[in-house]
């Protein structure tokens, strides 16, 4: 290895010097520009063709690097804003408020001197109310809270249908893996 680290490229630029200096010699003098240099010139000539060289692969290296971040990596896809208001959700927790207001009904028929003094719990409403797949009862998909209310007021959840997010469905199922066990949104 030579002595700046770049190995090869010393010798061959060294070689051309010295092919210089050996057609100079044979022709009688230097071709325009060239003359017959010695050793100390010589070094010189090469730190300044490898700083030039250095440099030069320097600036390929940004440019390759710039040409890829334009034209080669790929730009991501306009994805539909994930905070966005779900119209599916909405009427999804809609479909939850209807049911918990029919086993409402159901109850106060059962239970009609109940009905009159306070509004049913959900262990009042559960043998009314379906349950889904994984035998659980079913509840708002964004985690809103269900206010059950009195017979004869419709039950409430706690987001707005705008509120009806898949980040926020995302984030209840999550938080419903994480936990291994339904969190209690009503």
């Amino acid at each position: 290895m030579s002595e700046t680290g770049w190995p090869g490229w010393t010798s061959t630029i060294h070689e051309a010097l010295l092919v210089n200096q050996a057609w100079a010699s044979h022709v009688g003098e230097a071709p325009r520009g060239l003359r017959s240099m010695n050793a100390s010139e010589s070094r010189q000539k090469q730190k300044h063709l490898l700083v030039i060289s250095g440099a030069a692969f320097v600036v390929a290296l940004l440019a390759a690097g710039a040409a890829w971040m334009l034209l080669v990596r790929p730009t991501p896809v306009a994805d539909p804003d994930p905070s966005s208001a779900s119209p599916e959700l909405a009427r999804v927790c809609s479909s939850f408020l209807r049911l918990v207001n029919t086993a409402k009904e159901k109850w106060a028929e059962k239970n009609p001197k109940s009905a009159q003094a306070s509004p049913p719990t959900w262990d009042d409403l559960g043998p009314y109310l379906g349950r889904d797949v994984a035998g659980e009862l079913p509840e708002c998909p964004c985690g809103g809270i269900c206010t059950i209310g009195r017979v004869g007021e419709p039950p409430t959840c706690s987001l707005r249908p705008e509120e009806h997010t898949r980040k926020l469905a995302d984030a209840h199922l999550a938080a419903k893996r994480l936990l291994g066990a339904k969190p209690d949104s009503r």
